[in-house]
């Protein structure tokens, strides 16, 4: 990465800056006195809880505010002072002068145009010299760069062919296509696995040293900032209360705050380390969940694509499995077809007992009904125009005869059971921070009382803090009322956490499965030991010396093939 350079002209100047939202409860005072810089080449980690206003300050920076935001003070990019008010300024720069990665691709892309068309879109709106087979072949080499496998096929493809962390690598295309001066990167990694994630990280950080580039990023994965940032600064409460250098901040923080949010940091187990035993499972019993060799296949003839391959798995009464492998294994696919969103082009999938091929009508609504599903991203989940009690009581009016007494006092028992106040109950999900919104779908996937969750990156959108207690609700509730969970995951600390059994997925393949204390702490396969390998940690030194060892053993392999 390239050191900043004295009396250079910061890429990014950020003073006193105030957001006030207007409500119709009254104003909320997003951020306060926000200051900061950054420097040409250089990565300032902006970090802190769900509503501390870090995201407020990277989208007051691009100028997309909503309407009810008031804000205040000097925001300078590349030495110019940002007129958020001229609004065809602000669109030339974006693109062109600014590049952005919003969290989350499904609200950042648009589901009717091809991948492929969204690219050359960006290309050509900036370089008005490009045609569209230049602008298509750009499409096909950015793809090609964040990591999307056959990209000539790819670019043609629509964003709902493709997984939630070929998504995101589609948004990250978008937002280098033109090389611009100052980069955000707002969660840019969330939806990645931590394979694809050191990819994209290697990326990013070569743009930022070739080009120049300076990045502004922010995200709750600590182990991230660790990996990539020189500078960590830390908001709290709408505050900066702590910046500094990435090795200060994070091996010796001296604000309380930051000292919290570290300690909230999921660490995986290494060998040798002791864990509480677990009961193994009954198999007297009937599975909960069985897959038993299911393929499922996308798409006919020359096109087609086999997501799932040949996979068997079975889940017992009250046990955790969970489920683990990079973007595009096939972990959700799988998860799909257990509670029959998709049907297994070969195979059975058997729902507590019964092939769920063969169920029909009201059997088969009686037999979803004892499941529940959290969903990875709670905005697409959540209908915005139902306040959080409806949600939440959605299931019951679908699947019970029940009176709106006997709704509201069930709704009532899940916002207490999930940790959330009674004050929520009549507001609606965007009035509600992330962790918040994913409470809300956790009570409503509950409501029913199901014998089988489903649990697909259930908290890879929250930060850390919030993570944590999504977890200890989860596991707080499946101790209470007896719940299988299939967690899917590619957060390899979280499902060790979490699960008593682990399967890990390759390609539409189980590669590997066991207890998690065998299978994530001394794995039998090669691909699960590099899953390992690339989990970052929030220590600044190890990722440093974990980096250069990749990018040796990468030399290493190419010299052998160019050797004679």
């Amino acid at each position: 990465m390239s050191k900043t350079v004295e009396g250079s002209v910061p890429a990014l100047s950020v003073h006193d800056l105030e957001v006030v939202f207007s409500t119709e409860t009254g104003p909320v005072s997003a951020v306060r006195g926000v200051s900061l810089v950054v420097h040409p080449g250089e990565v300032l980690a902006l970090v802190g809880e769900s509503g501390s206003g870090k995201s407020t300050v990277a989208l007051s920076v691009m100028g997309l505010l909503p309407g009810n935001a008031t804000t205040s003070g000097i925001i300078k990019v590349a030495g110019g002072t940002i007129a958020v008010a001229d609004e065809a300024a602000m669109c030339d720069a974006r693109g062109r002068v600014m590049g952005m990665v919003f969290q989350e691709p499904s609200t950042a892309l648009n589901p009717l145009l091809t991948i492929g068309l969204q690219i050359a879109e960006v290309v050509r709106n900036h370089d008005k010299s490009a045609t569209r087979a230049t602008a298509r072949q750009k499409a096909i080499d950015l793809l090609t760069a964040v990591g999307i496998p056959r990209p000539e096929e790819r670019v043609d493809h629509y964003p709902s062919q493709l997984s939630g962390g070929q998504r995101q690598r589609v948004v990250i295309a978008i937002a280098i296509a033109n090389r611009p001066q100052l980069l955000i990167a707002d969660e840019p990694t969330t939806a990645l696995d931590v394979t694809v994630q050191a990819n994209i990280l290697d990326l990013l950080r070569t743009l930022a040293k070739e080009m120049n580039t300076a990045v502004l990023l922010v995200t709750h994965n600590m182990g991230v900032v660790a990996d990539f940032a020189e500078r960590v600064a830390v908001m709290f409460r709408g505050e900066l209360v702590e910046i500094g250098a990435v090795e200060d901040v994070l091996l010796r923080p001296q604000h309380p705050y930051t000292q919290r949010l570290l300690d909230a940091v999921p660490r995986l187990a290494i060998a040798g380390s002791r864990r509480e035993p677990q009961d193994p499972p009954s198999h007297l019993a009937v599975p909960v969940l069985e897959l038993d060799n299911v393929d499922v296949v996308y798409g006919s003839g020359r096109r087609s694509f086999k997501a799932l391959d040949g996979v068997t798995l079975s889940l017992a009464h009250g046990e955790t499995l969970g489920l683990v492998g990079e973007s595009g294994s096939g972990k959700s696919t799988a998860g799909r077809t257990a509670i029959g969103l998709l049907k297994p082009t070969a195979g059975a999938v058997r729902l507590f007992g019964k092939d769920l091929g063969t169920v029909r009508g009201r059997e088969r609504k009686a037999l979803l009904s004892q499941l529940g599903i959290v969903l990875q991203d709670p905005v697409a989940s959540l209908d915005p125009r139902m306040s959080v009690a409806d949600c939440i009581a959605e299931p019951m009016l679908v699947h019970l005869k029940s009176s709106a007494a006997e709704r509201r006092k069930r709704v009532g028992e899940l916002l207490d059971a999930v940790h959330l106040p009674a004050a929520v109950i009549g507001r609606y999900p965007h009035e509600l921070s992330g962790g918040q919104r994913q409470r809300v779908s956790i009570a409503r996937a509950l409501i029913l009382e199901p014998r089988l969750l489903i649990a697909d990156e259930a908290t890879s959108a929250l930060d850390v803090s919030v993570q944590a207690s999504v977890l200890s609700v989860l596991k707080e509730l499946q101790d209470r009322l007896g719940f299988a969970c299939l967690f899917i995951s590619h957060d390899l600390a979280v499902v060790q956490e979490m699960a008593a059994r682990v399967a890990v997925m390759r390609s539409g393949r189980v590669v590997e499965s066991g207890p998690t204390e065998t299978t994530l702490i001394a794995p039998r396969d090669e691909y699960t030991r590099d899953l390992l390998a690339a989990v970052p940690v929030p220590d600044p030194i190890v990722q440093r010396r974990r980096r250069e060892e990749r990018l040796a053993g990468m030399n290493q392999d190419r010299s052998l093939v160019g050797a004679p």
